[in-house]
This record gives C-alpha cells, sequence and structure tokens, in this order.
C-alpha cells in the first residue's frame, strides 16, 4: 500500500473512530436521561399526578407479548391441571361431597381455593364438609387469605383461615394474588411470605412442594408464564364423565364465573382459579420469566439509546449532502427522523419479543422505547441550547440546523 493511500485510509478511520464518540451523542444520551429522570421525579413526587404514577407502575411490555404470542399461537392443551368450576355450588354439604366425589377419581392433589370462613347454622352440611376434608386431608390442599400487611417489617400479621383449620391436620396455603386489592395487573407470584414469624408458602408453590419441587428462597417473586395454553375446565356436575380428567391429575377447586374472584392479567379478565393454574404451572415446569436486573437494563438502554442517537447523526450527515432543495425539505418535514424512528421502535419492540418469546427473558422495555424517544428530542433541545450560546458548531459532527 502507498504511503498516500495508507494515510488517507488511517484518517478515514479517524474519522469514523471521531464520529462515533464524538462528545454530542453522549450529551444527548446524557439529556435523555435527565429528562426521563426529571419527568418521573414529578410524576411520582406530586400529589395530583397520582393516577398517572399508579398508571405508569402498572404498564409493562410483557402484558402486550402475551398478547401477542396468545393471539397468534395455538393453545397448548394442559394435561397436568384441570380445573373444576363449582361456581353455583353454595351448601357446604354439596362441596363436602363434590371433594369425596373427586377423591373417589384417584387424583394426585386437590387445590381447594376456597375459605369456609365461621361454622354456619346448617349443621348436618358442616358435618358433611368436616367427613370429606377429614377424608380428602393427605392430598388436599385448603385456601387461607393473608391480611393487615406490615411494609416496614415485610410481614403480614392475620389470616383469614376455614373455621375447621384449627382442628383438622390439614395443608394451608394462602391464595393471595400480587395486587389483589389495587386492581393491577397479576402478574407476579410469590412463592412465601411471612405471617408474624411464620413463614408460609403460596397456594401454587404448596402444590407444587406436594409435586416434589423445592424452594430455596423465601419472599421469591416470580413472573407468572402466560404462554399459549388451555386448561381444561370440567362443571362439578360433570367430574364423572371424564374421569380422565382428574385421575392422576392436579385438580383446581374454585370458581370460574364467579365476579368476586375476577382479576385483571395480561389475558384480561381473568378468574383467580385460572391464575393460579397458571402460576403453578410456572412453578412445575420452570418455565418463569426471567428479568434483566436494574443495572442491566439502565445499561443496555443507554448503549441502544446512544446507538440510536448515532444513526440519527448519520441522517442528519446524509440530509446535509444533498442539494439545498433536497436538504432543506428533508430537514424541515423531518420525514427522514419520523420513518426512522418509527423504524428503530419497531425494531426495539421486535427484538425484547424474541428475547422474552425464544429465550423466557424480559428486558424493561418501556424504558428503553422511552429514552429512544426522547432522544430525537434532545437533540432539538440540544442543538436549540447550542446556538443560543451562539456556539461554532460549523466543525461539529451534528448539523443542528436541520433539527429546527
Amino acid at each position: 500500500m502507498k504511503r498516500g493511500s495508507f494515510l488517507l485510509e488511517n484518517k478515514r478511520w479517524k474519522n469514523i473512530f471521531h464520529f462515533l464518540f464524538h462528545i454530542d451523542h453522549f450529551i444527548v444520551t446524557i439529556l435523555a436521561i435527565v429528562l426521563l429522570y426529571v419527568f418521573a421525579l414529578f410524576t411520582f413526587n406530586v400529589s395530583f399526578m397520582k393516577p398517572i404514577a399508579t398508571a405508569i407502575k402498572n404498564l409493562s411490555m410483557s402484558d402486550v407479548f402475551f398478547k401477542i404470542q396468545n393471539s397468534t399461537s395455538q393453545l397448548e392443551n394442559n394435561e397436568l391441571i384441570t380445573i373444576v368450576d363449582m361456581t353455583e355450588l353454595t351448601s357446604r354439604g354439596d362441596i363436602g361431597q363434590l371433594l369425596l366425589d373427586i377423591n373417589s377419581l384417584e387424583p394426585m392433589v386437590i387445590g381447594v381455593d376456597l375459605i369456609f370462613e365461621g361454622i354456619k347454622d346448617d349443621l348436618e352440611g358442616n358435618l358433611q364438609l368436616e367427613e370429606a376434608i377429614m377424608e380428602v386431608s393427605d392430598k388436599a390442599i385448603f385456601a387461607f387469605k393473608l391480611i393487615n400487611y406490615i411494609p416496614s417489617q415485610k410481614i403480614f400479621d392475620s389470616s383469614v383461615n376455614s373455621y375447621f383449620h384449627a382442628f383438622f391436620p390439614i395443608s394451608e396455603a394462602y391464595a393471595n394474588v400480587s395486587d389483589n386489592m389495587s386492581g393491577n395487573t397479576i402478574r407476579i407470584l410469590t412463592t412465601s411470605q411471612r405471617l408474624n414469624n411464620d413463614t408460609v408458602y403460596s397456594f401454587a408453590a404448596k402444590i407444587a412442594q406436594k409435586m416434589g419441587v423445592n424452594f430455596d428462597a423465601q419472599n421469591k417473586n416470580i413472573m407468572i408464564n402466560y404462554s399459549p395454553t388451555s386448561f381444561p375446565v370440567i362443571s362439578y356436575k360433570d367430574i364423572f364423565k371424564y374421569p380422565e380428567l382428574i385421575k392422576n391429575r392436579i385438580v383446581l377447586l374454585g370458581t370460574m364465573t364467579e365476579e368476586a374472584d375476577m382479576h385483571l392479567s395480561p389475558l384480561g379478565k381473568t378468574p383467580g382459579i385460572e391464575i393460579q393454574a397458571y402460576s403453578l404451572l410456572t412453578l412445575l415446569e420452570q418455565k418463569n420469566i426471567r428479568n434483566v436486573g436494574s443495572i442491566a437494563t439502565w445499561l443496555i438502554a443507554f448503549f441502544l439509546c446512544y446507538s440510536f442517537e448515532i444513526f440519527l447523526g448519520l441522517v442528519s450527515v446524509f440530509i446535509g449532502k444533498q442539494k439545498p432543495p433536497v436538504k432543506y425539505f428533508l430537514a424541515d418535514s423531518k420525514i427522514p427522523i419520523r420513518i426512522f424512528s418509527l423504524l428503530w421502535l419497531a425494531l426495539l419492540t421486535f427484538g425484547a419479543f424474541v428475547l422474552f418469546v425464544q429465550c423466557g427473558l424480559y428486558i424493561d422495555t418501556v424504558l428503553i422505547l422511552t429514552l429512544s424517544a426522547l432522544v430525537v428530542e434532545t437533540r432539538r433541545l440540544y442543538g436549540a441550547i447550542m446556538k443560543a450560546l451562539a456556539v461554532n458548531y460549523s466543525n461539529r459532527w451534528i448539523d443542528y440546523s436541520l433539527f429546527k
């Protein structure tokens, strides 16, 4: 290679390096992060912004990903968990008989997502229920509810149990779902909580333990996997018509149409017993969605936003090299920037979706998309600041006159 060609090539690489690591790119990216921080500080600390803050906290692209997955993929028929719907049953005697009928069909485990509060006047019904409980107690997990959470101690100090829990040797587990009383989307299950000085396990975790799955960490938060799954649901009237859906399966007994037990999930309005089924399957198959940590997410967000800023800089250079009429049209209309921004956001969303579905990995996509959108605005803001300060930007890599 001749010396002149070598120097030319060396200068070209220096120019590329200078462009990629130009201070303007860093400033624009950092400015986007600062603007997001200021917005968050204002939103989460001003009282009248509380509704918006609550909505932002409850926003997750995982809901969108699950909806896309469920609408585009065929549901997989689950052959391990069966839901028995007993919404219409109100008599304790009838519920007791139902437990005996289910038990006679030889299920592996019976999860009873019902709480029998107080002794009712129906003494015969109470007696029938208690006899059934004694019969199925070796296979059954009974639900209770944790109440009175103390945030400072991270414990619950009370619970609501079925009236017979004190004098029958039964296995119990709390059936609370995350954000049960706030109306937020149910995405997370906890394997255990503290009830005063005791560790108690969740309904799904207790059943999974009975199936041989162990949990090391306490108070572990796990994202529920709502991937396309069809759980067989049979009415309490039809269990003898479908014995194959009971035998050697986990049977979850609860309500499918009771309004009080409906919750918001990524799939929409969902019965609590079905959320328990998804939670249980997540634990049994160990297919929980892993969340990328906050530090790693911010590093990824910075890298992607910095890359986006570089690409916008390339667009700026491309526009600047056009003939004056074309250059002014492209700059004033902002068409290239808008098209490229939409393509970039779509690419980020698609990439996050692929990681979510194929690798079971969730990155806070909302954060990354928000920062990317802010990069476009901070470029204009930074250009305006440079002009206001009368900085000579003729030798800068970003032609700020193109982003008025």
